[in-house]
């Protein structure tokens, strides 16, 4: 049996450790900075109770099944339909 008489360097290094502490401080650094960061403040707009003075654009005409026409609604004829669609 022969015995090892010099001691040979290590061939390769052992990085786990290392890497280990480098995982640990790197989620150290982010969980500090994400904790560190302050929101935004934002000016939001206030919900108003008033009701809006803008009067609808749009208009609804409807014809049923019988003939009868109407507007937003409401009954009307023909020449009713007419004078209220004029500007």
């Amino acid at each position: 049996m022969k015995l090892q008489s010099k001691r040979k360097p290590y061939d390769d290094i052992n990085i786990t450790p290392m890497v280990d502490l480098t995982f640990v401080l790197l989620v150290i650094f982010i969980l500090m900075t994400t904790a560190a960061i302050q929101g935004v403040k934002v000016n939001l707009p206030k919900a108003s109770s008033s009701f809006s003075l803008a009067q609808p654009t749009t208009k609804a005409i409807t014809v049923d099944s019988a003939g009868q026409i109407y507007l937003d609604t409401f009954p009307v004829t023909l020449d009713e339909l007419e004078s209220e669609l004029r500007p």
